[in-house]
């Protein structure tokens, strides 16, 4: 069970099996590992990683575009929505800029998962299809903001 998938948990009661009033619940392993994938917006993936065993600590993510790894993300940035909740600054928020190789009209999967383990981050895997116009816009605002 410790393949960071979700696993159907069923109490059973007595000898004669019978099921609890509560049918089951999904539960990750492992269970101090927290995340999300918020958005994949203009172009871009947003969200947030946490370890409870590690508070303090920036997670790192590792991202695959159609089952190959392209990129190992650090959790560091700024999220004071996390931080009122957290025991730390809450800087656990990434971004991540797709690969301009995605930018083609087609279809691609994009996975999200803490580094070196199996455990996906809530939202990942998803599938993302941007076009080629979105990334000449989203590289003219960049050049506006530099």
């Amino acid at each position: 069970m410790l393949d960071g998938r979700p696993h159907l948990i069923r109490g059973l009661v007595g000898k004669d099996g019978s099921v609890l009033a509560r049918d089951g619940d999904e539960i990750f392993f492992p269970p101090h590992l927290h995340g999300l994938v918020e958005t994949s917006e203009h172009g871009a993936l947003h969200g947030w990683a946490f370890d409870e065993h590690a508070p303090g600590r920036s997670s790192l993510l590792d991202v695959e575009v159609d089952d190959t790894h392209v990129a190992t993300v650090p959790c560091n940035q700024p999220r004071p929505d996390l931080a009122q909740f957290l025991p730390d600054d809450g800087c656990h928020g990434f971004q991540f800029p797709l690969p301009a190789s995605l930018f083609d009209g087609r279809p691609h999967r994009i996975a999200v998962r803490f580094s070196n383990t199996a455990r996906h981050v809530t939202g990942s895997p998803l599938q993302v299809q941007l076009s080629a116009e979105m990334l000449t816009s989203r590289r003219r605002q960049l050049d506006r903001l530099h």
